[in-house]
Parts: structure tokens; sequence; C-alpha cells
């Protein structure tokens, strides 16, 4: 076809009769447009604070070398293992309770901020007791958790960004947080100027969980509650025990997902390490897109799954189709620019971090397939689901690192990654929903008579 026949082709696509009604449902549901509102604050918000904090840690890497910031790193892997309990699985639960039953909305979240608080309270001891067994007193490595760990107290606030979500309010949360990401990369910044020490940068971490959640807090107190915040016993027995299959659950996806980190310094040392951390933010970047298209997709799903199940489940694989064309777009535009991307950015002495981004990129479709299948999951109340999900795919990170960690270095790390994700996200439903396997890769399940297990 030459390029006359494309651009007409292209023409009758654009004057299309589905298209434009698609435009004009758009424009005639409020719903869609604060859909696309929130999305939209969401997502400018989130990559700008990532580009921010990609430059810096760039020239944090930089400054570092492989071996000190694959130190740094090493301990932010072990951290993530406590960061992940703290949460407790309430997002989604807290959301969709929030959205569906209004006149609670105070005792819902006074008691899910006084639990995370507990928890980040005792994950941080607990961290710094593991450290401190595992390395001696006097070791840099306990510094390091103790400095950054103490994040974990402040992780309760986030409690206040799930009200906004559930009111497709999230442009209320980017102030807090990109200041909170400013102030600390412009700490980082003076850091790297006065030429500061390794543990300077792990109270950094602290210092923008503080600032955040302080101005959490403010902006709260522009959009209230309906209802004072109170703690409830029986809402605190509710959650813990809907919510326990979602932390038990993210508890495996962390390890999935970290346990590589923990492996390559194991097995190879800290400056492997290093470049394993390098690549990572061009690797997961992406997975922004997901969390956040889900944070705004949340509410209007769970209104869609009390319509009806038709349009409940056309919506989900509209999400997954969608989903799935973004996430190989980005694949095999990372992988083939990797190389160029790590030698501009990081220079030579990172050199081994491009095979590893080239490869690890592709756990992007699996990631962004497991978090359309979250939406389905928390309004089918099938936590459990997650968890032998989760556990699996935990299973076989561990399993190939150790396999392959010896005998092909860093990138066994990397190949180690995609198995993971692609077992837990995907290749699991196999034994648990074959309807939803078939939507994960773009079918319509009626078409293959499959019926849901």
């Amino acid at each position: 076809m030459d390029k006359a026949a494309r651009l007409a082709s292209f023409r009758v696509l654009l004057s299309s009769e589905a298209l434009s009604a698609a435009v004009r449902a758009f424009q005639s549901s409020p719903s869609a447009q604060a859909i696309a509102a929130n999305a939209a604050w969401l997502l400018l918000d989130r990559f700008g604070r990532l580009a921010l904090s990609l430059v810096v840690g760039v020239w944090t890497a930089r400054y570092l070398g492989p071996g000190q910031f694959g130190e740094l790193y090493y301990v932010f892997a072990y951290l993530a293992f406590f960061q992940a309990v703290v949460g407790l699985g309430f997002d989604g639960i807290v959301v969709r309770d929030l959205a569906t039953n209004a006149s609670r909305d105070g005792e819902i979240l006074g008691t899910a901020c006084a639990l995370r608080f507990m928890a980040g309270a005792a994950c941080w001891a607990l961290a710094v007791g593991g450290m401190a067994v595992w390395y001696g007193l006097g070791s840099r490595e306990l510094l390091l958790c103790a400095l950054a760990g103490g994040s974990m107290i402040f992780q309760s606030a986030d409690t206040i960004d799930l009200w906004f979500q559930s009111k497709s309010q999230s442009k209320r949360t980017i102030i807090p947080k990109f200041v909170a990401v400013l102030v600390s990369n412009s700490v980082k910044i003076a850091l790297l100027v006065s030429a500061a020490p390794l543990y300077a940068f792990a109270l950094v971490v602290t210092i923008e969980a503080l600032v955040g959640s302080l101005g959490l807090c403010f902006s709260y107190r522009l959009l209230p509650t309906a209802h004072a915040w109170r703690i409830g016993f029986r809402m605190a027995i509710r959650l813990l025990s809907e919510s326990y299959p979602y932390l038990a659950s993210g508890l495996a996806v962390t390890v999935y997902m970290r346990i590589d980190q923990i492996m390559i310094k194991a097995f190879l040392g800290y400056e492997a390490s290093g470049l394993f951390a390098a690549a990572l933010p061009f690797s997961t970047i992406s997975y922004a897109i997901p969390a956040i298209l889900c944070v705004s997709l949340a509410p209007v799903v769970a209104r869609k799954k009390h319509e009806g199940t038709a349009a409940y489940k056309e919506l989900l694989l509209l999400i997954f189709r969608a989903f799935g064309l973004m996430s190989i777009l980005i694949c095999l535009v990372t992988a083939l620019a990797a190389p160029l991307l790590i030698g501009i950015v990081y220079g030579h002495r990172f050199a081994g971090a491009a095979p590893v981004l080239a490869i690890h990129v592709f756990c992007s479709f699996f990631v962004f397939q497991g978090m359309a299948q979250s939406l389905w999951m928390v309004n089918e109340r099938r936590g459990h689901w997650a968890l032998g999900q989760t556990l699996f795919g935990a299973a076989v990170a561990i399993g190939a690192n150790v396999l392959l960690l010896p005998t092909l270095g860093v990138t066994g790390a990397a190949i180690s990654a995609v198995l993971s994700q692609a077992a837990s996200a995907v290749f699991s439903n196999l034994l648990i929903s074959r309807e939803i396997l078939a939507m994960q890769f773009g079918i319509r399940p009626v078409a293959w008579g499959i019926k849901e297990l």
C-alpha cells in the first residue's frame, strides 16, 4: 500500500462511525471525563516526579560507582520486604468500601491509618533488628537500614491518598508528593555537591516520606470526610480478615521483584548488584502507567460490577487489550535502545547494565496484565487467588536465580525476573481462571467457549 492509500485509509478510520460514536459517548459521560482527567493528573505527577528522581538518581549512581550504589540498593531491597507489610494489603479494599459505603468513611480511614501506623513502627524495629543480627551492631548496612527504614513510620499517611482515589480526586495528592520529591532531590544534589558519605543518601528516603506525609495531612484539610475519623475494632477485624490474602500476595510480589537483588549480592557481590539496580529505573518506569490507570479505574469498575455482568466484563476486556498494546510497544522500544541509553546516561563503568535492561524490560507486559487482573480480583473478592499466583511467581524467581546466576551472571537475574512475572501474572491462570487468561491475550472468552472456573 503506497503512502496516499495509507493516508486515505487513515482518514476513513478517523471519520468512521465507531470512532465518532466513541467520541460522543466520552463527551456525554461525566464519569469517563472524570477518569480521563484523574488519570491525566496522575500521569503528569508520576512521570514528573520520576523524571526528576531519575536525573538525580543517575547522578548519584555515577558519583557512588557500581559498588556503593549496589550496597545502597541492596539495603533498599531488604527494606522492601518490610514496606510490603506496612501497607497491610488495604488499598483496593479501602477504595472500594469508600466508593460504595460513604456513610462509614471516617471509620474506614481512621481504622486503616491506625493499623498502618502500628505496622510501620513494628516493621522498622524488626528490619533494624534483623540487620543487626546478620551484619553486627557496628556495620554500615545496619546504619543504612536504620536511616532509610524510618520512612515506614510515615507510610501510614498514604491512607489519605486512598480517600482522594475514591473520589477521583488524586490531583489533590500531586502537590504534596511533588514537593516531597523536590525536597528530597534538592537534598541529594546538595549531598552530591558536598561529596557526602553513603549513609546521608539513605537518610533522604525518610526525609521524603516525612515531607510527603505532612503535605497529605494539609491537603486532607481542604477535602475532609463527612464523618470524623475513629478507630473501629470490628472494622479492623473485617479489614484484616479480608486483606490478609492481598498482604501475603504483596509480600510474595516483593519476593519475586526484589529477591534478585538480594541473591545477586550473595552470589556476585555489590558491584553486580549496582549494575542491576542501574537498569531498573529505565525498565520499571513504565509500571507507573498501569498503577495510575488502575487508581482511576477502580471506582468505575466497582460500579460496573453492580450494573451487570456483561458491561463489567466488556470493560475488563477493554482494559486488558489497552494495557497489552501499551506494554508491548514499551518493551520493544526500550530493548532496542538499551545499549545507547545506558552508555549515554551512566558511562562505560555501567556498560554491563545494558543487556540487563534489554531483557528485564519484558517484565512490563506481564506487570501490565497483572495490574489489570487486580481490578477483577478485588471486585470478585478472590484475593486468595492473587496469593496463589504470587507465591508461584516467588518460587519461580528463587529457583531461576539459583540456576541462572552462577552461569549467566547478572543477566541471569534479568531472565529470572521475566520468568517469574510471566508465571505469576499470566500463566498461572491456566489453573486459576482461563477466562482471564484469554482476556490477557486480548481474546474475548466466548470466542473459545471458555467458562469461568
